[in-house]
């Protein structure tokens, strides 16, 4: 059996490998944006390992980037500077958790929030 702290480590591993995926879709995506559906993908992975290593703040904001993916693809929002800077943004602050992932706290939780708040701003409400 894997001991908490292998589990943890394992997670570390993989969602960085997932960050720096959604990173360089979006880095080289240009002025079109990313690959609607390559970045839903990794998205939706970095969701489902922070979800089974109960890392619910990674899973929430990862699902975010999930919901954005599908308004991408569905046309339902266009990819603009401000998306770009929001979505660099929340790549910026899943490392920044990943990081801190033996020490979480309030900053952790507030990032969160805001980086959440942010994006579903930016995502029409029928496309959630």
């Amino acid at each position: 059996m894997t001991s908490p702290d292998g589990l943890l480590h394992y997670f570390v591993l993989e969602a960085t490998d997932y960050i720096d995926r959604l990173d360089s879709l979006v880095t080289a995506s240009g002025d079109e944006g990313p690959d609607a559906s390559a970045f839903g993908r990794y998205a939706r992975n970095l969701r489902g390992s922070a979800t089974m290593s109960r890392q619910m703040g990674i899973a929430e904001l990862s699902s975010a980037l999930e919901r954005l993916a599908r308004a991408l693809r569905n046309r339902a929002i266009k990819w603009d500077v401000g998306l770009n800077g929001a979505v660099v943004t929340a790549i910026d602050d899943l490392r920044i958790l990943v990081r801190a992932i033996r020490i979480p706290g309030a900053d952790e939780n507030a990032r969160v929030r805001a980086r959440v708040e942010e994006l579903a701003r930016l995502i029409p409400a029928s496309v959630s």
